[in-house]
């Protein structure tokens, strides 16, 4: 699931869930880590997606979170201040 709803009068939150393995508290503790992969024989990644994430969405005012239980899903939340309206 992804959606985008307004966090107060000058923000924006976006979501991404899913209904995955989810992760474990020791995990979270982690996951925005560069270079960080829970499991070294997996291939598929290096480990640096979601600190990079992360960098982005701080360098524009932002925030990220995550809210994660093991054998259910992750939620993953950015926050970003709101674009103000534009004068015609």
């Amino acid at each position: 699931m992804v959606s985008a709803t307004s966090a107060g009068a000058d923000a924006v939150a976006f979501t991404v869930a899913d209904s995955g393995r989810g992760m474990s508290p020791a995990d979270i503790e982690h996951v925005f880590d560069r270079f960080w992969q829970k499991d070294r024989k997996d291939h598929r990644g290096i480990g640096i997606g979601l600190s990079i994430v992360q960098s982005v969405v701080q360098a524009h005012g932002g925030r990220v979170t995550l809210e994660s239980v093991e054998g259910i899903g992750s939620r993953f939340t950015f926050t970003l201040p709101a674009a103000s309206p534009v004068d015609d």
